[in-house]
């Protein structure tokens, strides 16, 4: 949330950064970076910093390299694919690790065949060995998906719920009886970002064990039967897998106007049960988001949506 001055046109915002925050603008160049100075009539306790740069890079080799040299100290955020040199045993930077409900959804369009039959999507979901791909995507800085979005990170998560392993056999015996008994071949439009790809990867191989072709080509499109994006569900423009269920929104609505933590775990666990048995979307992990510091700065704050509070920030 931005505190605007009175008539301030918010589509001038991009260009001056006006607000109440620690720090103000000195300059910014799109696609290039920004620089801040202390905010001296800053309401709360001043920041500590008296300057800070902001370097924009357009992919996380760079950045890591930008860290290891000294050039910048801090990264925001970053992927474990590419950056294992900074979670090794050796690494001589602090590693901040946040729990959180941030994933990539594989999502199955529940009107196009062969996935109008709930059976191949289950299919699909069973194939996938999840605590292996938590181990070779994020070296276990991520929890295990469970194909709905109520992430262990959330105290509303019902907990009891089986957990769906790998089970190809079953897989098997589904797609047999959703006439599938020899598979089909399926395009698959994925991301081209952090680990979606290789995610995109291991997902088609997986499929390979029940007869299921998966051609892989790049970028997002809503009307391909199947994609990975971070797509919602819902009667909205971004729902990737079409998915339609007035029992799904009524749940939903009670979980919104629930008061208690209680209810919101009951209804939760409602909802996630009809997940697996629908399987509109697989939701195979959600991944820890990642800041890393120079072992010489303290005092960096981020947070799991993407924020990063500098006002405490020291370097020594």
């Amino acid at each position: 949330m931005i505190i605007l001055p009175d008539g301030y046109d918010p589509a001038d915002w991009q260009s001056s950064f006006v607000g109440t925050g620690p720090f103000v603008l000195t300059s910014y160049t799109p696609g290039a970076g920004a620089s801040f100075t202390r905010n001296g009539q800053y309401w709360g306790l001043k920041a500590r910093p008296a300057a800070t740069e902001f370097t924009f890079y357009d992919t996380q080799a760079p950045q890591i390299l930008a860290l290891s040299s000294g050039t910048v100290d801090v990264i925001g955020q970053f992927s474990v694919p590419g950056a294992e040199q900074l979670l090794g045993s050796g690494t001589s930077c602090n590693i901040i690790r946040l729990r959180s409900s941030a994933h990539y959804e594989l999502s199955m369009r529940c009107d196009t065949a062969p996935f109008t039959d709930r059976r191949v999507r289950q299919a699909i979901a069973l194939t996938l060995d999840r605590p292996a791909i938590v181990r070779a995507l994020f070296k276990g800085y991520a929890d295990i998906g469970d194909d709905s979005p109520f992430a262990p990170v959330f105290a509303s998560t019902d907990t009891s719920i089986s957990h769906r392993g790998k089970d190809i056999s079953t897989a098997r015996a589904l797609m047999s009886a959703a006439g599938y008994p020899s598979g089909f071949a399926v395009r698959l439009t994925t991301l081209q970002f952090q680990e979606v790809s290789q995610y995109a990867q291991i997902v088609a191989q997986a499929a390979t064990s029940i007869g299921v072709t998966i051609r892989r080509v790049p970028n997002v499109f809503l009307s391909a039967p199947l994609q990975t994006t971070n797509a919602a569900t819902g009667t909205g423009s971004w729902n990737a897998a079409h998915f339609n269920d007035t029992q799904y929104d009524t749940l939903s609505q009670q979980y919104i106007t629930a008061v208690d933590l209680s209810t919101q775990r009951t209804i939760a666990g409602q909802i996630q049960t009809l997940l697996l048995d629908q399987t509109p979307i697989i939701y195979g992990y959600f991944f820890n988001h990642l800041t890393a510091a120079a072992a010489n700065v303290t005092g960096v704050y981020p947070t799991a949506m993407g924020g990063l509070f500098l006002s405490n920030a020291v370097k020594t």
